[in-house]
């Protein structure tokens, strides 16, 4: 059924309703029409898989003609029918349908190259035919459409769907047929160090803690047949809740892993929640948080230990938002489960947003004194390691910013991501140099808060930021100079910045 044609459509109804020049519409306007149709979280996630699909289509790079619309707009709708939702894995299939011209369902190291060159990765001949080696399941030296699909497993890290079953639903001839391919995430129970501790004096100390076998007893009588499901599960939250490793424990934890098997109908039912269930068993007397020692033996038991005291320390203060030396329920799962590694589906939100993450925790490892500011020579460290060199174009963009967002010569977080998200929005990816003329507007537009011109009372505020003196006449001057109808338009600020703004 992959290589079965599909029946035309009339697609020319929803070409005419877009905005057209020469019988042309804009790519970017195909795909706001197409999903505008699905949420904004769905959107983020496919998004970047659509722009591939498009630019594979099209013979021009910013334009798409009627047929590339109807045979594009066919596509998506034999496949998403047939797998029976829009998913990333259906635009890939699309993506490949286009390769596939000659429909042999399955595509060389030319198509393969043009793929992953749109895609926006490596496209050289060594990197491809890699790519064709780890790929190609069956050594034909081709990829089949199940092989292709398997490039999710290397750029995305939780796959949303099961590709076996996803092939299944393309070959299902009705409805009845579709299966449903969504991957069940399996949780990983850790159990290589498992030790349950003894207890001496078990005894004296039935009342206030409960041992092990009074532990599993209970279970076993509250849960009945549901038991044997979730015993391996016990164990180990037995062994997070001995925090001294005595062969008891509280019945304030007792109650806290009781209460997780009910809500849970006796399921785990992601590594999410068993990490917040162990993590909840050690802070339960300290809703601050947990300290870099606690970390320490909490990731030990969860097999995911730290190699060193100082390790965990640098950890501890990337996440530890409000730098109280603990880590909390919130940032401890960001640690074990944030992924800041782009992936082929990013959208460019998603990437500048995993970007800013990387530098946040960067800021919080060069505070070393703890008070929430770092000095502008810190955050010119962070771009010189990012870009590798330092042009004098690029460092007097980032003292620019640094003045806008910082405060007498220091500046704190919040005022650090706006700077970087500032740089993003300024800095042209090809050359990775900062274009000065967006910058002054970046700084234009915090200044004209009403967005009807700079007043003067906003320009004396403007060089009082910037660290410019000039006296009240001089201000006047300058402002009467370059000001339309006693404002500062966008233009006649950038050339009164230039004049009076030295970097």
């Amino acid at each position: 059924h992959f290589l079965r044609k599909i029946e035309f459509v009339d697609y020319g109804l929803c070409f005419e309703k877009l905005p057209r020049k020469k019988e042309k519409i804009l790519q970017e306007d195909f795909i706001d029409s197409y999903l505008r149709l699905v949420s904004i979280k769905e959107r983020k996630i496919l998004e970047r898989q659509f722009e591939v699909l498009v630019h594979l289509s099209c013979s021009d790079k910013k334009m798409m003609s009627r047929s590339e619309f109807v045979w594009t707009q066919q596509q998506l709708k034999y496949v998403t029918d047939k797998v029976g939702t829009m998913t990333n894995e259906v635009l890939m299939t699309c993506s490949f349908r286009v390769l596939d011209s000659n429909y042999t369902a399955s595509i060389d190291k030319t198509d393969l190259a043009k793929f992953l060159k749109v895609s926006g990765m490596e496209s050289k001949k060594s990197v491809v035919l890699k790519y064709i080696e780890e790929l190609d399941e069956n050594g034909d030296g081709v990829l089949q459409l199940d092989e292709i699909l398997s490039i999710l497993k290397i750029f995305v890290k939780n796959r949303v769907y099961d590709t076996d079953k996803y092939i299944q639903n393309l070959n299902a001839k009705t409805r009845s047929d579709l299966v449903d391919c969504k991957n069940v995430e399996k949780v990983k129970i850790p159990s290589k160090n498992v030790q349950i501790g003894k207890t001496r004096n078990s005894v004296l100390r039935v009342e206030k803690d409960i041992t092990y076998d009074n532990y599993i007893n209970t279970l076993k009588t509250m849960f009945l047949d549901k038991f044997s499901g979730i015993e391996s599960v016990s164990k180990f939250l037995f062994y997070v809740g001995d925090v001294n490793q005595k062969g008891v424990i509280t019945k304030e934890r007792y109650a806290l892993i009781v209460s997780f098997f009910k809500d849970n109908n006796c399921v785990v039912p992601t590594s999410h929640a068993l990490y917040k269930v162990s993590f909840q068993l050690v802070a339960l007397h300290n809703p601050q948080g947990i300290d870099v020692k606690e970390l320490m033996k909490l990731c030990s038991k969860l097999e995911v230990p730290f190699s060193s005291e100082e390790e965990a320390l640098n950890r501890l203060v990337e996440y530890d938002a409000n730098r109280n030396g603990l880590v909390e329920l919130d940032e401890f799962i960001l640690m074990m489960f944030e992924d800041d590694e782009p992936k082929l589906d990013d959208s460019e939100e998603v990437r500048h947003d995993k970007e800013i993450r990387k530098y946040v925790k960067s800021f919080r490892k060069s505070d070393m004194d703890r008070d929430g500011h770092i000095d502008e020579p810190s955050v010119l460290d962070m771009f010189f390691k990012k870009w590798g060199t330092m042009s004098v174009n690029n460092q007097n963009g980032i003292h620019i910013a640094f003045l806008l967002y910082g405060k007498t010569g220091l500046i704190d977080e919040n005022g650090f991501v706006q700077l970087l998200k500032t740089i993003n929005r300024c800095t042209t990816l090809r050359t990775n140099q900062i274009d000065m003329n967006k910058l002054v507007l970046e700084v234009f537009t915090v200044f004209d808060a009403n967005q009807s011109g700079i007043d003067m009372m906003s320009f004396f505020e403007f060089l009082k930021k910037f660290n410019v003196n000039l006296t009240e006449v001089e201000t006047r001057k300058v402002f009467k100079e370059y000001s339309v109808n006693e404002v500062l338009t966008a233009e006649s600020f950038a050339n009164a910045f230039n004049k009076v703004v030295v970097v």
